[in-house]
């Protein structure tokens, strides 16, 4: 990339674009730029090759591990926790590149969680999956603010994850994993250091997605007892979602690189569309557990929804589109769950809602001549109308008919679209 810049520059000199001085200026800028940015491609080299001798070494203990005595096992068992922890403080206290510090921090969280595992078989102590991930992930925390790497971060975090996994899912249980909470509250100010400082990085876009998807997951494994406030918990979780991927240092990013935005729009559809049907809101019925776990978790989700919505009003106007809907339709929910209104009459508004959001979505779309939000909001109202297939009675001609207009108005506007497009870019 470098040599193709140089000669970029070189012909623009001989084009008389630009000076001599401006091309040198402009050398020295880029130089700059990447001697203080860490290299990508050594940085993954680096931690695939750590990843390598950890499982190398891994592999040739293994071999012979029956055959040695206790003392050789631990001295095995500790060795590479000990070297890693040298190799760790050798490149803190020489100030060594970004990818020798990724490289011995990867060695490092493998290492600790070796030397857990191994000193656990060897004195045979009870072996619990959940109490090994908890061990190892709080263990490995510390690192994440040592040395700054990004690639233990995303560790720890899958660490905390598969820990909640264990604990949440297991049947016949009804442990509730709070450490979780640790894990996300330790990477949360990592995370939020990390968008301010590399908003436009690769790195930065994985832990967009990386975090939404994390809490997703861990927020099922606190759903034990009042199973109907979980829709509530889940409508309002995707409303912080998007509230913080509307968040104005996400403004120039592009929107898949914006994970909370695109999670947040999608699983609101996706509650949405379950709430449409009239089963789902005779099951849950008005008896809800207010003092329940459940409860106190939805509680704490709407406030930092509510304060995310209370921000965007202060930034911007209110105006009735299908930002607007999707991002206050958490509040809709809240009352229809709390206000006794009957099912059939929770299920009529919350059918109107979503169409009135697929609705807004495609006059987005035709407004904006983005053909990803007119697919969008045709998806939408097609996936609405498929669902009440299963509610209503209704011929097979009839819903053979319906599929083929769907179809025909997918076509038809996006052919609309593009030759509407045409016709501008001629202009």
């Amino acid at each position: 990339m470098r040599s193709k810049l140089s000669n970029e520059l070189d012909t623009l000199i001989k084009e008389g674009v630009i000076s001599s001085q401006t091309a040198t200026d402009i050398r020295q800028y880029y130089a700059a730029k990447n001697e203080n940015s860490p290299n990508l491609l050594y940085t993954i080299f680096g931690i695939f090759g750590a990843i390598l001798i950890g499982a190398g070494i891994i592999l040739m203990i293994a071999h012979n591990w029956d055959a040695f005595s206790k003392v050789t096992k631990i001295i095995w068992a500790l060795s590479p926790l000990v070297l890693a922890q040298l190799l760790v403080g050798y490149t803190i206290l020489k100030e060594k590149s970004m990818a020798w510090k990724e490289s011995a921090s990867v060695l490092l969280f493998f290492a600790v969680g070796t030397a857990i595992s191994l000193i656990s078989q060897i004195y045979h102590l009870p072996e619990q999956l959940d109490s090994y991930l908890l061990t190892w992930g709080l263990l490995c925390l510390p690192l994440v603010y040592l040395t700054k790497s990004r690639a233990v971060a995303l560790l720890t975090l899958l660490t905390g994850t598969y820990y909640t996994i264990v604990i949440g899912w297991k049947l016949g249980e009804s442990k509730t994993p709070w450490m979780y909470l640790i894990f996300i509250g330790a990477i949360l100010p990592y995370y939020i250091n990390l968008v301010r400082t590399y908003i436009a990085s690769n790195t930065t876009t994985i832990f967009n997605w990386a975090i939404p998807i994390s809490c997703i997951i861990g927020l099922s494994c606190f759903i034990k007892k009042a199973d109907e406030l979980g829709f509530l918990m889940y409508i309002t979780l995707f409303a912080v979602f998007y509230g913080i991927g509307r968040l104005q240092i996400f403004a120039q990013s592009n929107t898949l690189r914006n994970g909370f935005l695109l999670l947040g729009s999608f699983g609101t559809i996706v509650v949405l569309l379950i709430l449409t049907f009239w089963e789902v809101w005779k099951d849950i019925g008005n008896g809800h557990q207010l003092g329940s776990q459940e409860f106190f978790i939805a509680l704490f989700l709407v406030i930092i929804a509510l304060i995310l919505s209370v921000q965007r009003l202060a930034n911007s106007k209110l105006k009735l589109n299908a930002t607007t809907l999707i991002q206050y339709s958490f509040l809709l929910i809240w009352m229809v769950f709390f206000i006794p209104l009957g099912y059939i009459f929770a299920t009529v508004i919350i059918n109107l809602l979503l169409l009135a959001i697929g609705i807004t979505i495609i006059k987005s779309g035709i407004a904006k001549m983005h053909f990803r939000i007119l697919n969008y909001g045709l998806l939408i109202t097609s996936v609405l109308i498929i669902s009440r297939f299963f509610d209503t009675t209704m011929s097979f001609e009839l819903r053979g008919a319906v599929f083929v207009v769907i179809g025909l108005s997918f076509f038809v506007s996006n052919y609309l679209m593009y030759k509407r497009q045409l016709k501008i870019s001629k202009k």
